[in-house]
């Protein structure tokens, strides 16, 4: 046998990893206030974002189509037992 042989034979063999997430699925997201609303009273937004994969993600905020820095340097993604990710923001 040939090497190339060798890889077809292999290549034939190999079944995908059905244990791979592979969603396109847009996240599941939720903004609430931090503290009860008031009105003329300034308050923080939270954001909670369910169900992503893979863990990398990109959160921006916006006020008045203006993208602000948060104070949050802290945000962290973490696993859901299913595999995905969710992530407080």
């Amino acid at each position: 046998k040939t090497v190339q042989q060798d890889c077809k034979v292999d290549i034939s063999e190999w079944k995908p990893d059905t244990s791979v997430i592979n969603t396109k699925d847009p996240p599941d997201i939720e903004i609430f206030p931090r503290n009860e609303a008031v009105v003329r009273k300034e308050n923080t937004l939270i954001c909670f974002i369910n169900n992503f994969f893979p863990p990398e993600i990109n959160i921006t905020w916006t006020k008045n189509d203006e993208i602000i820095s948060t104070e949050d340097p802290f945000i962290k993604t973490v696993s859901n037992s299913d595999g995905l990710f969710h992530v407080f923001s």
